[in-house]
């Protein structure tokens, strides 16, 4: 690694950055779902789209967490989060348009059972109107010893959501008189540039127990992958920005300070000719318009449930995309150009959806944060493995599987036990 180029856009230059050490912390992916994400509009792949093209592998990018209690409408508020599985409480259940129970005890499931079971009843036609299901925890209020305690804990337990809900669904739903209509919405990545415990990244090779770090590259935050495995526990993130944001500066400082090398400027004037490419007057497509359309399909593609007919238009959607965005239309403009950014953004965002859709494709079963309708159920002595997304000479993705360590049998025997205790 030699530096990165960074476009200022208020000052209207194109700067080189030398650096011996870069640390890849751009955020997720999420923002390829919008408006069905409660995160901002900056997690645009950026990190794994820089990452795979500078010869990082991905692991695990079909893992996605989408939070399930999220607000389907009005269009202002849609995406935001209304509620956890824990504020069902001990009597809040999804029911379907039917009013059929599809979940009961809903406060003991995770994120991702709560987001399959809404998906599971959408896909099956059984979804509210705004393709969500409905969160009743009517029950809850009306219990004439703990319903006055329950009110104190929905409005306590998480404020800022439950204004949310109160500001979007009415003050009804604000008194849980009435069911909420939730839908679930792209929150967190746990795939991501594949690093070691200093965030150190990976290239690709053959031989896995070969890999080799790529000198002076790091990932932390939502850009590494790997850490979390297909479920991560509300608020982790937190710590993992802190520490793994620490671990990887101060080993690229260390790095830093021990590499003696020079940087050649021939490569980046190679890479700033590679920029001024991306201007073009006569483009005939918008990137803006072509954004709004990648979200649209991510969302029924490759969103919160996933089919194999889906994935397989996904992937053919993309190639097609792929062929638009070199006729989209940027003007030579260097103050503040929005194409330009929208442009960079789109090409970032197609390059994240082509590797959750080749992961996707690769694991037919439901695990965690990926739930494959179609797909079997994962059997609990089967292999476990992670998936490996690495870029090609010809910039075509590939994808491997990496074989993991298998839980001890007594481990799984007394945990399967233990939950079936706690939900039954």
């Amino acid at each position: 690694i030699t530096g990165g180029i960074a476009y200022d856009a208020s000052n209207g230059q194109l700067l080189s950055i030398k650096a011996k050490g870069v640390i890849i912390a751009a955020g997720g992916l999420s923002t390829l779902f919008f408006p069905k994400t409660d995160t901002m509009r900056g997690n645009t792949g950026d990190s794994y789209a820089v990452g795979i093209r500078a010869g990082a592998a991905l692991v695990d990018m079909e893992q996605i967490q989408f939070l399930p209690f999220c607000l389907a409408s009005p269009p202002s508020y849609e995406g935001l989060l209304a509620g956890e599985p824990a504020t069902g409480s001990f009597l809040g259940v999804l029911r379907d348009k039917h009013n059929k129970v599809i979940l009961d005890s809903v406060y003991l499931r995770t994120r991702a059972e709560c987001s399959e079971a809404i998906m599971r009843a959408v896909a099956d036609g059984r979804g509210s109107p705004n393709g969500g299901a409905f969160l009743d925890m009517t029950a809850n209020k009306k219990a004439k010893r703990s319903g006055k305690f329950f009110m104190e804990y929905l409005k306590s337990a998480l404020p800022t959501a439950y204004n949310n809900a109160r500001q979007a669904l009415g003050k009804e739903a604000g008194k849980a008189e009435v069911s909420w209509e939730v839908r679930p919405s792209a929150h967190y990545m746990m795939g991501g540039i594949k690093v070691d415990e200093f965030g150190r990244a990976f290239s690709y090779c053959k031989d896995l127990k070969k890999s080799k770090k790529i000198q002076g590259f790091y990932a932390a935050g939502q850009a590494m992958g790997g850490l979390f495995g297909s479920n991560r526990l509300g608020s982790t993130s937190l710590t993992e920005v802190a520490v793994f944001g620490y671990r990887a500066g101060k080993d690229a400082a260390e790095y830093a300070k021990q590499n003696k090398s020079k940087v050649d400027d021939a490569h980046f004037e190679t890479h700033h000719r590679k920029f001024f490419q991306l201007f073009n007057n006569n483009g005939k497509f918008k990137a803006y318009n072509l954004k709004i359309d990648l979200q649209r399909k991510s969302w029924e593609h490759i969103g919160a449930a996933r089919k194999m007919k889906d994935l397989l238009a996904m992937q053919n959607y993309l190639n097609e995309l792929d062929a638009k965005v070199k006729h989209t239309l940027v003007k030579p403009d260097m103050f503040w150009n929005q194409q330009l950014i929208e442009k960079i953004e789109l090409q970032n965002m197609i390059l994240s959806a082509k590797a959750v859709t080749l992961a996707s494709l690769n694991r037919d079963f439901s695990l965690g944060g990926h739930v494959r309708l179609d797909g079997k159920r994962k059997k609990i002595f089967s292999k476990p493995y992670s998936t490996l997304i690495f870029m090609d000479a010809s910039s075509k993705l590939n994808l491997e599987k990496i074989k993991r360590e298998k839980i001890n049998f007594k481990t799984v025997l007394k945990y399967k036990i233990k939950e079936l205790y706690r939900l039954y």
